[in-house]
C-alpha cells in the first residue's frame, strides 16, 4: 500500500506586525518557518522550510510574489509522505537589522541555530518566544500556530486553512529614530512591538492530503518483431 502524501501550498500572507512601531514604520525583513512532525516522535522533524521576504506592516503578499518560478507555491518544495497523524508547526519571524536592538530579554530565551540551512526542531511547548540565528542574522519569533492533522481514511481531500500566527508573549525593544532636518538619529526608549495574544501575521494555505493521485500505467513497449530464419537450400 502506498504511503499517504501531503502537499502544502501557501496562497498569501498578511503581515500585521513587522517589528516596527506605528510611529516609525518602514519595511522589514521577515520570515515564515514551517515544520512537519510526527507527534509520536516530535524531536525528529520530517521536513522544514523557511520563506524570507521584506514587507511593511499591514501588507498582504501573494504567493506568486514569493515563488515567482513555482506555479503551485508548494512549501517544502515538494509533496511529502506523512504518517496517519501529523503536526504542522508555523513560526513568524522578524529579522533584526542595523537600526534595531538590543534585544530585551534575549539572554533569557533559547537561541536556535539554523546551521547550513538545516532548521532544528521547533519546541512548541516553550511559553516564551524564541530567537533564531540564521547565518549571521538573529531573528525573533513574533507569532506561532500549529495544526494537528489526520490523513483521511480513504481517498484524497483538499481544504483551505486560514491561520492566525499569535504572539506567545509581549515583545519589547528599542529602535533607531531616523534623523530629521534639526536632529541626528537617536535611540528610542524601550517600546512594545507586539502584545501577548496579538496576531503578528495571517496565512492562507491549501492542504491536500491522502492517497497518492492515481497514475495510469505506461503502455508497455512493443517487442521488436522477430525475423524468421531463412533456410538456404544446398
Amino acid at each position: 500500500m502506498a504511503s499517504s502524501q501531503l502537499t502544502l501550498r501557501l496562497s498569501e500572507i498578511t503581515v500585521l506586525k513587522n517589528g516596527r512601531p506605528e510611529e516609525s514604520p518602514r519595511p522589514m525583513q521577515v520570515g515564515l518557518v514551517v515544520q512537519l512532525r510526527n507527534p509520536l516522535r516530535p524531536d525528529v522533524p520530517l521536513a522544514s522550510d523557511i520563506v524570507s521576504f521584506t514587507v511593511e506592516a499591514g501588507q498582504k503578499v501573494a504567493a506568486a510574489e514569493l515563488f515567482p518560478d513555482e506555479e503551485k507555491h508548494a512549501l517544502f518544495g515538494k509533496t511529502l509522505d506523512v504518517p496517519d497523524v501529523y503536526v504542522l508547526d508555523f513560526r513568524f519571524l522578524v529579522y533584526y537589522q542595523n537600526d534595531m536592538g538590543p534585544i530585551i530579554g534575549a539572554a533569557l530565551n533559547k537561541l536556535l541555530d539554523f546551521v547550513t540551512g538545516k532548521i532544528p526542531m521547533l519546541p512548541s511547548e516553550v511559553e516564551k518566544h524564541l530567537h533564531f540565528k540564521i547565518g549571521s542574522t538573529v531573528a525573533e519569533e513574533y507569532g506561532r500556530q500549529n495544526v494537528l492533522g489526520r490523513v483521511p481514511f480513504e481517498g484524497r481531500e483538499s481544504r483551505d486553512l486560514d491561520l492566525d500566527l499569535v504572539a506567545p508573549e509581549r515583545i519589547r525593544g528599542v529602535y533607531m529614530k531616523p534623523a530629521t532636518p534639526t536632529s541626528a538619529p537617536t535611540v528610542s526608549k524601550p517600546v512594545t512591538f507586539i502584545e501577548e495574544g496579538e496576531t503578528a501575521a495571517r496565512i492562507l494555505l491549501n492542504l491536500e492530503c491522502g492517497e497518492p493521485p492515481e497514475t495510469k500505467p505506461k503502455p508497455r513497449p512493443k517487442a521488436p518483431a522477430r525475423k524468421s530464419a531463412v533456410r538456404r537450400s544446398r
